[in-house]
């Protein structure tokens, strides 16, 4: 039987692998999935009076999602670890980037499920709308179509586990790559 343990406060949950149990990573996909279904289906009953709403694209959504719920900026993270920013591989270094093995997870998923049509790399591109709520946590509208939902729903994942996790934050984990460098390192640009 597999383990679940809490990462840090949040209701983030990691398997952990007994003996004669299911794998780690299998384990975690099912969880995950579990999670997004369930997430996608149920309302949102988190509004509530004095949050606000943005509707951007993804990545930029993504962005102030992570600046406005975690007071830092966005690029603190980009290419931390070995699962923050575009990839990934190997074992995460720390929560942070546990987090980021997490989200790379769920957009895997939600590029194969609910997102399937835009292919792995359109799950970038999805405008959806979040809330912030009085408890400073990101959480996603429920009025807006199961994959928008779904990539909202990995992105306040992410956000929240971020600010959970901050005192773990260390900088000498941080690579520093230029944009062009993480596009060509994720495939998305070839060598001139």
């Amino acid at each position: 039987m597999t383990q679940i343990r809490t990462l840090r406060k949040r209701n983030i949950y990691l398997p952990v692998k007994e003996a004669g149990g299911m794998s780690s990573a299998l384990s975690m996909i099912v969880v995950l999935c579990l999670g997004l279904l369930l997430t996608s289906t149920i309302g949102d009953a988190s509004s509530q009076e004095g949050s606000f709403t943005r509707k951007r694209r993804s990545l930029m959504n993504l962005s102030s999602m992570v600046s406005d719920v975690t007071g830092r900026q966005s690029s603190d993270f980009i290419s931390y670890g070995n699962y923050c920013g575009l990839g990934g591989s190997g074992v995460p270094v720390d929560p942070i980037d546990e987090c980021c093995q997490i989200h790379d997870l769920c957009y895997n998923l939600s590029s194969k499920g609910v997102c399937h049509s835009l292919g792995e790399k359109g799950v970038y591109q999805v405008e959806y709308k979040w809330t912030r709520d009085k408890e400073g946590l990101a959480s996603c509208d429920s009025d807006q179509d199961k994959c928008k939902n779904t990539i909202c729903m990995c992105d306040a994942m992410l956000t929240n586990c971020f600010k959970d996790n901050l005192e773990f934050y260390n900088s000498q984990n941080l690579h520093k790559l230029s944009l062009f460098e993480l596009l060509q390192e994720a495939n998305y640009v070839s060598e001139p």
